[in-house]
């Protein structure tokens, strides 16, 4: 806006149709240049107020840019849809950020708070709004606090170069910065270089999924029905489908809420999970994310038998249903695994105590 006219917004109308092939979250988008335009309407800073007024009717059509894709209105319904997910389900994406995980973000907040307050006579109304909406969105949602950067960024950058031109060197502020990063990081300094992970293990980390696993269920023929635990239905689904029926997966809005209410529900009593899964004869279960909508210590041995267990999946089938003869034909759990019995057992122990902890404190 340098230039104090609207005619660069125009490139937001095609780059948002074509966000919107690619991400719900174009919407954001929209809402940048709406604020923006929005406050330059009322106090004109950047644009004289009939531009502003020329930017909102851009705005408008940047909103309908949201629709020129195969969803079309079903991407707004989407992200309506998402308002209520954590009334059924506590996503960590939709989670306030906490201290001191997200510290670097909070610390963030402040200097971007203290760089705006710093010059008041500087600040626009458009900026004010702007690092208060995104802010708040920030502090709303996990998800939403890369957004606060992307959003603040231009502002923070024009003080840091105005601190630049009045004398501080540009290599402390950068050098500051890059040491500030790496001591806030939530992630210890080692492994942001010991756990980099480029191909497969970067998509399919293995502490939470298990190529091993879905090559065993392809191998024993297990098909049909299944329970699945909620962080495993579209992994199954996307090497097992339509062999393999999922229960459940985290695409909330591709079932009723009340299908997850239920799976809820039923974790509380042995009975109802009994009633839950009656047409199922096997189950696979998250062993790094026992909870409520996982099935953790709801399928006894007295029914259930364990045939594959690692340190990401455990599957199970019924003594007595369809697949039973898989019990005769697969190896003993730890060769299953790979690993000593005892190894097997003991990471079983601690699934089985995380549970029993986790409902404790429900």
């Amino acid at each position: 806006m340098s230039k104090r006219t609207p005619a660069p917004l125009w490139w937001t109308v095609p780059l948002i149709a074509a966000w919107s092939n690619f991400h719900v979250e174009c919407v954001f988008g929209v809402l940048l240049v709406a604020v923006f335009s929005t406050a330059e309407l009322i106090r004109p800073s950047w644009l004289a107020r009939r531009q502003a007024w020329q930017a909102l009717g851009i705005t408008a059509l940047a909103g309908f840019a949201t629709m020129l894709n195969p969803y079309g209105w079903g991407l707004a319904a989407y992200l309506y849809e998402n308002l209520s997910v954590p009334r059924i389900v506590a996503i960590a994406e939709l989670q306030p950020p906490r201290l001191p995980g997200y510290r670097a973000f909070f610390v963030y907040l402040l200097l971007t708070g203290g760089l705006l307050a710093a010059e008041p006579r500087r600040l626009t109304l458009s900026e004010a709004a702007i690092a208060i909406v995104f802010g708040t969105l920030g502090l709303m949602h996990l998800r939403e606090t890369p957004l606060v950067l992307l959003a603040t960024a231009p502002m923070v950058a024009a003080r840091l170069s105005a601190l630049a031109a009045r004398g501080l060197d540009y290599r402390a502020i950068l050098i500051t910065t890059f040491a500030g990063a790496l001591a806030l990081s939530r992630i210890p300094l080692p492994l942001l270089f010991t756990e980099f992970r480029v191909g497969r293990a970067a998509v399919e980390p293995p502490q939470f999924f298990s190529p091993q696993a879905i090559a065993f269920i392809q191998q024993k023929g297990l098909e049909g029905a299944v329970f699945n635990s909620h962080n495993l239905g579209g992994y199954l689904a996307w090497y097992l489908y339509p062999r393999v029926r999922i229960f459940q997966d985290s695409r909330l809005q591709a079932c009723p809420p009340e299908h997850f209410r239920r799976i809820i529900e039923a974790s509380a009593s042995q009975e109802a999970w009994n009633a839950l899964v009656a047409g199922v004869d096997w189950a696979v279960i998250s062993v790094a994310r026992p909870n409520q909508l996982a099935g953790t210590g709801r399928f006894p041995a007295t029914d259930w038998a364990s045939v594959y267990l690692d340190g990401a999946i455990e599957i199970v089938v019924r003594r007595k249903g369809k697949f039973s003869a898989v019990l005769s034909s697969a190896a003993p759990l730890h060769e299953t695994a790979g690993r000593p019995a005892r190894l097997v057992q003991a990471e079983a122990a601690v699934v089985a105590e995380a549970a029993l902890h986790w409902r404790s404190t429900e």
